[in-house]
């Protein structure tokens, strides 16, 4: 299948370049350091909860930003820089169609987003257990896939914008502009929303269904949503409370459909705009 020589193709490209051992390298050291600092918290030693859920909820504000970055970089050069170079003439010379170039460049570069997080959840578990000697696999092996869907997001986010340009330039200051939106800007366009409908900029007592809604519409803010039910906490990036009574549509499974979609939908218009282009 064509689809799956490329893939192949794709992820031995990148294995052979720096690209692989560095993504590898900066996710094993990141989450080995954040699990090391976890263990000097005094206020978290042993003893001090269950380590799947305490560990956990200690990742995930970092895990939120790091992971972006490096599914970003892994995917903004998959279309572009074979475009730019003239590469892609070649490619598209063999029996491949177009959309098995570009779903099979997701499937290659997903296969090391994945590789990544194994290995760095794998480095920080051996890490915490050195002073720990309980985990629940359940938890912990829930929340590596979690982060696996995560990271999907963003290696199809980064195809997407690469898909959608000709060069290398064009498709770094592309991603760079959606990392800033879907990381910061989220939450400064929910805060002017709340400002024009309800007439404040901070939400206070009663927050809106709607903008509970809204704040896990990003890819940040349902993987947050999906981490923070599963681990049974309040949500981390808005103070936002969801029970069972709230509405169906503020549900953890909801937030899970969400990043779904994050990683269908960029893809399939990745896809369409490449479909089209005149090589």
């Amino acid at each position: 299948m064509s689809l799956t020589r490329i893939a192949k193709k794709d992820l031995r490209d990148t294995s052979r370049s720096r690209m692989l051992g560095v993504v590898v390298v900066l996710y094993v050291l990141f989450t080995a350091g954040v699990a090391y600092i976890y263990t000097l918290v005094p206020a978290i030693g042993p003893g001090a909860g269950e380590l799947s859920l305490e560990l956990i909820s200690f990742l995930g504000a970092p895990i939120g930003l790091f992971v972006p970055i490096i599914g970003l970089l892994l995917g903004f050069n998959a279309i572009a820089g074979e475009l730019e170079s003239g590469s892609i003439k070649l490619l598209l010379s063999e029996p491949h169609t177009r959309s098995d170039v570009v779903f099979g460049k997701f499937v290659g570069r997903f296969v090391v987003m994945t590789i990544a997080t194994l290995l760095g959840f794998i480095a920080a578990l051996g890490i915490v257990l050195t002073l720990y000697t309980e985990l629940s696999p359940v938890v912990y092996g829930e929340y590596v896939l979690l982060t696996v869907l995560f990271g999907g997001v963003y290696v199809s986010l980064g195809i997407a914008v690469s898909s959608l340009t000709r060069s290398k330039t064009k498709a770094t200051a592309g991603v760079v502009g959606l990392f800033v939106v879907l990381n910061w800007g989220w939450g400064l366009i929910g805060l002017l929303l709340h400002r024009v409908i309800e007439g404040s900029f901070i939400p206070l007592g009663t927050v809106p269904a709607w903008y509970q809604f809204f704040s896990q519409g990003s890819p940040g803010g349902a993987f947050s949503r999906v981490s923070n039910a599963m681990l049974d906490l309040q949500g981390q990036a808005q103070q936002i409370a969801v029970t069972a009574d709230d509405p169906w549509f503020l549900q953890w499974y909801v937030a899970l459909a969400i990043l779904f979609i994050w990683m269908i939908v960029p893809l399939a218009i990745g896809y369409l705009r490449f479909q089209s282009m005149d090589i």
